[in-house]
């Protein structure tokens, strides 16, 4: 699979402002909620440095996991789809921005309050791509971003929307950055 730089920072922007937007939509006239609700008590910038301390610890391990000889299909196949963009930084950074906002707006502050974390986190893996029962290799590591997914509910639901954005943000970067210039 070969995706152009800039098909990637189009899919970005239609996350940004695509799910993002529908998700502010839902948010405020479905579930009838100020955003300042989704504070939880916390300033932001509280919120922000748990997400980001968060974000790093996921990343931690899942580079540690798709390092692994055993998670090389999905590695390589990651590896290549991302050089293959040939992305520059300020695309990474876009990128994660994007899926951090546009993403948890929609999964976390609009779908989450219907569905739960728990299929929140499996229909936002399964989108993705990554639950393919035809790859094993794959599948593990699918449910391995269901239980980071799951994470990301948890801290939305303790800390608010802004932690889990920036945990988003975080590993999205973190993994990107990973997969074009240091593998």
């Amino acid at each position: 699979m070969h995706i152009s730089r800039k098909t990637f920072l189009f899919l970005a922007v239609i996350t940004l402002f695509g799910f993002g937007l529908a998700g502010a939509v839902l948010i405020y006239f479905i579930h009838d909620k100020s955003f300042s609700l989704f504070t939880r008590g916390l300033p932001v910038h509280h919120q922000i440095l748990e997400g980001v301390a968060g974000g790093l610890a996921a990343s931690l391990i899942l580079l540690l996991m798709i390092r692994s000889s055993w998670m090389s299909g999905p590695r390589d196949f990651f590896r290549r789809v991302v050089k293959e963009a040939k992305l520059k930084f300020p695309d990474i950074i876009f990128l994660s921005l994007a899926a951090g906002i546009g993403e948890e707006l929609f999964f976390r502050g609009a779908i989450q309050p219907w569905l739960g974390i728990i299929f929140t986190s499996l229909v936002f893996v399964a989108l993705h791509g990554y639950l393919d029962p035809r790859d094993g290799k794959m599948m593990l590591y699918g449910l391995s971003m269901v239980l980071v997914s799951m994470g990301l509910g948890l801290l939305y639901n303790l800390s608010g929307i802004y932690a889990a954005m920036a945990a988003h943000f975080t590993i999205d970067l973190v993994l990107f950055t990973r997969l074009r210039y240091f593998e």
